[in-house]
């Protein structure tokens, strides 16, 4: 199989290495990677890919996926999260196989809640993720990263938008909820930098959901309450408590992007999150934005 990717920067590059170590020949679209295609649809016409994976930067994704369809591809493809910068009209496309890349749902510490849960009443959810923005890419300049600029489509609650695709996974859509995210800290950067939400979901309990850019301990945990036990998953280590005892289900970094990518490739992306389901984590942040600026609860 081939597998054509769109961007050259470090996620771009991490899905390179990782698709020729399943044994993928790869192509690149980039006008910096040597030997690269200067365009997608040169790309897709010359190299003739069965799986494209679009890794250029948010506010790009749209006009990738639109030259896709242009082009006539029936073939699988992979975007990076998030989607796209706002909620937007899908460009019609020749394929049904589109999922977002929210690699978290194969965790295997997710993927043991997830079974542990089935079927439990829950009571309260609380999901933390907190990195300085300056940590995240050693040597480069943290206001040059598109993360730093709304106008890109940057913005912690974009970036790390991970924690709202787990918890819909996990429990379901919330049907409502609130919001305030702001810059509060003293980052030169034009996106927020802060954002707290609280959900309630239907004949469930209470979630709340923290993420920032500003945390120099780097954190990603999530507690779950239920009516029999409280479970606890340090995303970090690898951890997950089952009331006093403790689970090592550590994995490498790689290891949920090569088990999402198997799973597009040969299982016809089981528990990978599909197109739909990336369309409603960006009417949640909408709805996010929203419940911030009213200061009010939104109905989701």
């Amino acid at each position: 199989m081939k597998a054509l990717i769109v961007g050259y920067g470090s996620i771009g590059q991490r899905h390179e290495r990782l698709l020729k170590g399943l044994g993928l020949t790869v192509g690149m679209v980039s006008r910096h990677a040597p030997g690269a295609f200067l365009d997608l649809k040169t790309g897709v016409s010359d190299f003739k890919p069965d799986y494209v994976v679009i890794a250029n930067p948010t506010d790009e994704h749209l006009g990738s996926l639109a030259v896709l369809g242009q082009t006539g591809y029936r073939g699988k493809v992979l975007i990076e999260k998030p989607l796209f910068s706002d909620p937007t009209a899908i460009p019609e496309l020749q394929t049904s196989e589109v999922y977002v890349a929210y690699q978290l749902r194969f965790h295997p510490a997710l993927v043991q809640l997830k079974s542990l849960i089935r079927g439990a009443k829950i009571i309260s959810v609380n999901a933390y993720v907190g990195q300085y923005l300056p940590m995240w890419r050693p040597g480069r300049d943290y206001r040059e990263r598109y993360s730093a600029s709304r106008e890109k489509g940057g913005g912690v609650i974009r970036d790390l938008s991970h924690e709202l695709d787990y918890l819909n996974w996990l429990f379901g859509k919330p049907e409502s909820l609130t919001a305030v995210q702001a810059k509060w800290s003293q980052l030169e950067i034009t996106s927020d930098d802060t954002c707290q939400v609280m959900m309630r979901f239907q004949g469930q309990g209470a979630a709340s959901l923290e993420v920032n850019y500003n945390d120099r301990m780097v954190q990603r945990y999530l507690t779950v309450n239920t009516q029999e036990h409280t479970y606890r998953v340090d995303l970090i280590s690898g951890r997950l408590n089952i009331d006093t005892q403790i689970q090592d289900l550590h994995c490498e970094v790689d290891h949920p992007y090569v088990q999402m990518h198997r799973s597009i490739l040969s299982e016809n992306g089981k528990n990978v999150c599909t197109l739909g389901e990336g369309v409603e984590i960006l009417n949640q942040i909408a709805k996010i934005e929203k419940a911030s600026a009213s200061k009010t609860w939104v109905a989701v």
